[in-house]
């Protein structure tokens, strides 16, 4: 690959990030109005409460598939599985 194509890649990819970082910005800001509008203002701000507890659990309940996966797909490409 010449540096101008590689450059090119690493270009569109910035934009696509940053594309679809502002459409994911944008769909949150309308669904916190959704969520304002359904639950009202004591609902929203229990939600904030429990919000950040419900991230953690999911957090620690999915930790370890990510390493799961890079280790049998690991496995399975040394062996000329993949």
């Amino acid at each position: 690959m010449h540096l101008s194509s590689r450059k090119k890649i690493f270009l569109k990819g910035a934009f696509v990030l940053t594309l679809v970082g502002l459409i994911s910005r944008v769909i949150g800001f309308f669904f916190r109005i959704f969520l304002s509008r359904s639950f009202g203002t004591e609902g929203i701000g229990i939600y904030h409460l429990i919000f950040p507890a419900y991230a953690l659990c999911i957090s620690l309940s999915a930790a370890g598939i990510e390493t799961a996966l890079s280790r049998l797909t690991a496995r399975y490409a040394s062996l000329g599985r993949l």
